[in-house]
């Protein structure tokens, strides 16, 4: 039955590549984009400064946003404004926690856009985002509520904050989702519900801001975890987790704790492309931004994790468990069950 509903995806999969390089040919983009201003947030590695990389690339006047001063996006682009010959690449520091800095950042553009008489904002990329993976008994409570401010609230604040000037420029909010705001997977229960939290926002924000021509677009991404460093603190949150854990509940878990961790370790992010170029990450941002038309929903994934999603969305609940269950049994050597009998 699987291999059928594979070889059934599998030719729609090819039908809609085919469908869509057709009309991807034939869509009206921007003419030209040496005017037009984007911001990006979240651009200290892997998805911000890919974004930020590809639109300095395609002409556009990039206000790029990063969390830590010095991080790796920052100084990898900081290299670019040098060797520039146009400063049409900007950097900013940006907590999107923080409605102070979200202010002082909008004062910025918004000069900006009066000296070089600029009107509006074309687009807002909402990409900043945290993840701490682990079951939902583990965590503490700073970690439940970072992942909110950051992938949630702070979303929502920078968005509220910039609307007038997106108005303004009938421009577009790009907000980066996950299929984790689709499908709630284990390991990832909070950030699973900031997610779903950002696909009931956008979608409901799309329906407001459509009266003044602006899009509202859902860029959903499949597993990058390999791309980016939104897993690089996993120890660090393991360890914290373990801390805070009362004696009971160590004894309870441990086996199972430290088997769980060695598992996630090892194989986090195990359908990650190797590069964002084996994915259609690029043409599907370049359509979200410059399109006239561009899609409300865009899913971003490689081939295996677009067939791993096809088949456990066609599932029901008992069918989901039995197939996570066979995988962690026989692809991670972790037989969850057995650990509390």
């Amino acid at each position: 039955m699987t291999s059928v509903l594979i070889f059934c995806f599998g030719s729609l999969l090819m039908l809609f590549m085919v469908v869509k390089v057709r009309w991807f040919k034939k869509a009206k983009t921007l003419d030209n984009p040496c005017d037009k201003v984007v911001l990006i947030t979240g651009c200290d590695s892997g998805v911000g400064l890919e974004m930020a990389k590809y639109l300095y690339q395609l002409g556009f006047i990039v206000f790029a946003s990063f969390f830590m001063p010095n991080s790796y996006g920052y100084c990898k682009l900081n290299s670019l404004i040098q060797n520039a010959e146009q400063a049409r690449l900007h950097l900013l520091l940006l907590d999107v926690t923080n409605q102070a800095i979200i202010d002082n950042s909008r004062k910025i553009i918004e000069a900006y856009l009066k000296k070089y008489n600029i009107q509006g904002l074309w687009a807002l990329i909402n990409n900043a985002g945290t993840c701490v993976f682990g079951e939902f008994d583990w965590y503490t409570w700073d970690q439940i509520e970072k992942q909110i401010e950051v992938n949630l609230i702070g979303l929502i604040k920078v968005t509220q904050s910039f609307i007038p000037l997106i108005i303004e420029a009938k421009g577009r909010v790009i907000n980066i989702s996950s299929v984790n705001g689709i499908h709630s997977y284990p390991g990832v229960s909070i950030y699973s519900a900031t997610k779903f939290g950002v696909h009931g926002f956008t979608d409901a924000i799309r329906l407001e801001l459509y009266k003044f021509g602006v899009r509202v677009i859902n860029f959903t991404l499949g597993d990058f975890a390999k791309l980016t460093n939104i897993l690089k603190n996993q120890k660090q949150h393991m360890d914290q987790m373990w801390n805070a854990m009362s004696e009971h509940k160590k004894d309870f878990y441990r086996e199972y704790f430290n088997d769980y961790n060695k598992v996630v370790e090892k194989n986090y992010g195990y359908t990650s492309p190797k590069c964002f170029e084996d994915t259609s990450f690029f043409t599907d941002l370049q359509e979200a931004v410059t399109f006239e038309s561009p899609r409300d929903f865009i899913l971003v994934a490689n081939f295996s994790t677009r067939v791993f999603f096809f088949i456990y969305s066609h599932l029901n609940y008992h069918y989901r468990r039995k197939l996570l269950s066979l995988i962690n049994k026989n692809l991670f050597k972790l037989n969850e069950e057995s650990y509390f009998k």
